[in-house]
């Protein structure tokens, strides 16, 4: 009896934080369950069907591609890259390297020598993965361009995964650093003041500043992100800057915790109690 009062009395350890992967764009309440006996462990979320409802569903965490929700269920789509980051020339000058689904994270120097940190979706690169002056690049096949109204006023474009990058003029007539996630977009990408949009359905990026009016640290986010500490940016936010799309800010990990939504940057969070609050970001569909 007092073996099995004092095995009551101990404290449960703590449960693992649910894995990354696409699910989160549209799955809430993610919670890691293990199994009885302690061998194994299971991802549970409530995720969205194709008609709106939300459904409970249940994977085994141990899936080595990204988790996705289709149509109400969690799969594990095995095709995408482990969460082992892929060898490539790119180690020799990148540092801080990890794995986000098939998504490579690295900060990368240029040729002045100033770390960048710049992202790869690896998903479909067959040849070396190297730094172009501090951006991960696939060099493989060439991957042809999107069209779109940008070109009139933005030059030295290129992809990397479904990432499109270039310089583009802002209001101003300066050049600017633009880059966009064309995964989806059907409509025309346009330039709107040194930012690159997609003019239809698709999913944009936000830039996400350690600094009031857009100043200090900043990164680039075009995908859930549950817990920010990931890539070193939990609750450091002061100011955010949107080109399209409306996104999800959370003062807790998981989308928990004062949620705001935004569809439109915001140069001081301090005006909305958020400044150095938020802890994830999603954007919404």
């Amino acid at each position: 009896m007092l073996l099995l009062l004092g095995l009551a009395l101990q404290p449960a350890s703590a449960a693992p934080n649910p894995p990354f992967g696409s699910y989160l764009l549209s799955c809430k309440n993610p919670r890691v369950q293990g199994l009885i006996g302690g061998n194994g462990a299971n991802l549970v979320a409530n995720c969205r069907t194709n008609d709106g409802r939300y459904v409970i569903s249940m994977l085994p965490i141990d899936c080595d591609g990204d988790i996705a929700n289709i149509n109400g269920q969690l799969r594990c789509l095995t095709l995408t890259p482990t969460n082992k980051p892929p060898f490539g020339s790119y180690q020799l000058s990148c540092n801080g390297i990890y794995m986000t689904g098939p998504i490579l994270h690295a900060s990368c120097l240029n040729r002045n020598g100033r770390a960048w940190d710049t992202t790869l979706n690896v998903l479909n690169c067959k040849g070396d993965i190297a730094n172009n002056n501090g951006q991960l690049t696939c060099q493989g096949a060439t991957v042809q361009l999107p069209a779109g109204s940008y070109q009139q006023s933005c030059n030295g474009a290129y992809m990397t995964g479904p990432i499109l990058r270039a310089k583009c003029r802002d209001q101003s007539g300066r050049m600017v650093q633009a880059e966009l996630n064309v995964l989806g977009c059907r409509q025309d990408i346009a330039n709107m003041n040194g930012y690159l949009t997609c003019q239809g359905p698709g999913y944009g990026s936000i830039i996400v500043f350690s600094g009031i009016g857009w100043q200090g640290q900043s990164r680039t986010i075009q995908y859930a992100i549950p817990d920010l500490s990931a890539i070193g940016f939990s609750n450091v936010i002061q100011s955010i800057a949107i080109a399209q799309g409306t996104w999800e800010f959370c003062t807790a990990p998981y989308f928990s915790g004062r949620c705001e939504k935004l569809n439109r940057g915001a140069g001081n969070l301090n005006k909305m109690g958020l400044a150095n609050q938020i802890s994830s970001i999603r954007p919404l569909r």
